[in-house]
């Protein structure tokens, strides 16, 4: 967004979602209408981007299991939502591997 360049990532809704889209033309004009809004959007992406670093730390240090049992601790919803093969690829694993970490810990 900052240098306007397409992002090397995606993103792939597990539940309904409502995206908006918008320019940043049309964005500066809607914060400079709403100044209170600019100040909460900002403070929030802050925050998101803390938290980002974060799980992006743990993500690079730890090995598969510990991935996913950060996601028990953490995220335990999203056990409920993805599906297996999501899962696995989200921690960097097979399918296969995931079964074989979760019968682990249930033990």
């Amino acid at each position: 967004i900052a240098n306007q360049k397409p992002s090397i990532n995606y993103l792939s809704c597990l539940e309904d979602a409502v995206i908006v889209i918008i320019n940043s033309e049309k964005e500066e004009a809607f914060y400079k209408r709403f100044p209170r809004f600019e100040e909460i959007s900002r403070i929030e992406t802050t925050k998101m981007m803390g938290e980002n670093q974060e799980l992006l730390s743990i993500f690079i240090t730890s090995s598969p299991e510990e991935r996913y049992k950060y996601i028990l601790e953490n995220k335990p919803n999203l056990l409920q939502i993805a599906p297996q093969h999501q899962i696995a690829s989200y921690i960097g694993v097979t399918p296969e591997s995931l079964s074989r970490i979760r019968k682990r810990i249930i033990k």
